[in-house]
């Protein structure tokens, strides 16, 4: 390359940092100039807060078992009330088509409120989701978050000491949270009983009360674990203002599928946006067992790009951990590009089973083409661990990964 390309080169990156830079610190003067609206100040506002739980790994993250409502007037949280998911779903007074998987796994009829979060999507899901709300005649929201309980796990690890409950004699840590909260939302539950939502109130607010109280150092230190909660999709928020939603977007908050593009000014390139969908619809929490790898194979020879990939899920479950564990079956997706494509694994505790999904690229230039991929990650899902095999001109390079968040590479 001469002294001139390289010349070239540096100045558009140099002009990609400046448009970055500019982008990045526009989109902190909007957030703050909106922070008074998102908090309440002029009037009111009201948030929804879905408690997903990813150990019944659910399109958005995790099954809604239940969701919280609170109003923010003036920074101050109020009105704070807790819901079982059940509530709202038997006051849905009409017969609504559900999705194909959906209705194959539950035989339900009609689509409900707790299996609304279909679209990984998650602004398409969170307007199902108020649609269905207030079918069941439940007031308008203007902010809706999905937190799954691997945040709440996280957060829980800020507080200085276990959280008590006096009025259940209980302490509560990250490691117990999950296991406690199962125990008094499950054991002896049935639509209508009052046991879930009351314990998810008083857990809830306690925890509220023990952030109030610390300190401006670890309030920092909250902010920042939000921030890395918002990169690994356990929070996502929505809201029904578009100004805000494309700020809650640009910031990459919003768990929505991204658009398949390549960056600024590389010539012939061919843009590849993947995400693995998985949805338990076993009705149990296998989910805390079942770890995947995933292989990538990929052929640039000829005038298309031939892709293979391969998720091989295994069940952990002994078979002896009877509360949560279990059968994993589930209805997995790929979304590739525009493309979605659907497979069901079926795997018992001990056992393992590959997905496998076969698709072509058409390349930008049938020469040279560079293929820039953007690997999405499904909320819910910790890591798991991405080999990549690239066959061009007689050769395979293998690369390995391991994908944690939401990840951008070049084959």
């Amino acid at each position: 390359m001469g002294y001139s390309n390289h010349r070239r080169l540096i100045c558009g990156l140099s002009v990609d940092i400046f448009i970055s830079f500019l982008f990045f610190n526009s989109l902190i003067f909007k957030m703050l100039f909106n922070l008074p609206r998102i908090f309440g100040v002029y009037r009111p506002t009201k948030v929804l807060v879905l408690l997903q739980n990813n150990n019944e790994l659910r399109p958005t993250g995790g099954f809604m078992g239940s969701y919280t409502t609170f109003t923010f007037d003036k920074f101050r949280i109020k009105n704070f009330q807790t819901y079982d998911i059940y509530d709202a779903d038997g006051h849905v007074p009409n017969y609504v088509t559900p999705p194909e998987a959906i209705q194959t796994a539950f035989q339900l009829g009609s689509w409900r409120l707790r299996d609304a979060n279909w679209d990984p999507d998650f602004p398409q899901s969170a307007k199902t989701i108020l649609w269905f709300l207030e079918q069941a005649g439940i007031e308008s929201q203007d902010i809706l978050v999905a937190v799954n309980l691997s945040a709440i796990q996280t957060i829980f690890k800020m507080l200085p000491h276990d959280l008590y409950l006096s009025d259940y004699d209980l302490n509560i840590s990250a490691n117990t949270l999950w296991d406690i909260t199962q125990q008094h939302s499950q054991f002896g539950f049935f639509p209508g009983s009052k046991q879930k939502k009351e314990f998810i109130y008083d857990l809830s607010k306690e925890l509220v009360n023990e952030f109030t109280k610390l300190s401006i150092v670890n309030k920092v230190k909250l902010v920042t674990t939000l921030s890395g909660l918002f990169k690994d999709k356990d929070v996502q928020l929505y809201s029904v203002n578009f100004e805000i939603q494309n700020i809650f977007s640009d910031l990459r908050w919003d768990g929505s599928l991204k658009k398949s593009l390549c960056p600024r000014l590389i010539p012939f390139c061919t843009p590849a946006r993947i995400e693995i969908v998985e949805a338990n619809l076993a009705s149990n929490k296998s989910n805390c067992c079942v770890i995947r790898k995933v292989k990538l194979e990929v052929d640039k020879g000829g005038q298309a790009i031939n892709h293979r990939l391969k998720v091989t899920f295994f069940n952990q479950d002994n078979d002896q951990n009877k509360k949560w564990g279990g059968r994993y079956l589930a209805n997995v997706r790929l979304f590739i590009n525009d493309e979605v494509m659907e497979e069901w694994i079926n795997i018992f505790p001990g056992a393992e089973q590959t997905a496998d999904f076969e698709y072509r690229l058409t390349p930008a230039n049938k020469y040279f083409s560079p293929i820039f991929v953007t690997f999405q990650k499904q909320s819910g899902i910790h890591s798991f661990p991405l080999t990549i095999e690239v066959l061009s001109r007689g050769k395979i390079e293998t690369t390995s990964k391991i994908i944690f968040r939401d990840t951008w590479f070049w084959l």
